[in-house]
């Protein structure tokens, strides 16, 4: 399980004319602020996800059902440290904006990557 999210962040923003002004080189957040920060968040959300029966949880997953043993397994996320990976794009905003359209603009498995489905099963190819 790997939960991650890709964001874009400006480094600046307009001025009353209009005009581009940048932030400077170390305009952004100390790492740790943005790891407590985001762990904090995501848990509160996927707490209120269990407490208002928004979560599914199969197989393996399928104790988390019990209070208990979610309560413990969001114990066991919280202690652990999150650590944010932040770095400026290597070739400009433009690289940026051409690697997330990769992710964002195309759905998740095609279907020539589906090899059979039955009514309860989906079996397909993974790179």
């Amino acid at each position: 399980f790997h939960p991650h999210i890709h964001a874009i962040v400006l480094g600046g923003g307009l001025d009353v004319k209009n005009h581009w002004k940048d932030n400077g080189k170390d305009f952004f957040l100390p790492i740790k602020v943005i790891s407590k920060t985001f762990r904090g968040k995501y848990m509160a959300e996927l707490k209120q996800l269990w407490e208002n029966d928004r979560l599914e949880f199969h197989g393996s997953a399928a104790p988390y059902k019990n209070y208990y043993a979610f309560k413990e397994l969001l114990n066991t996320c919280y202690a652990k440290e999150w650590i944010p990976y932040c770095k400026k794009p290597f070739d400009g905003a433009e690289s940026v904006i051409r690697y997330l359209g990769k992710y964002t603009h195309r759905i998740a498995i095609s279907n020539y990557r589906i090899k059979d489905m039955t009514e309860s099963t989906v079996t397909f190819s993974a790179k």
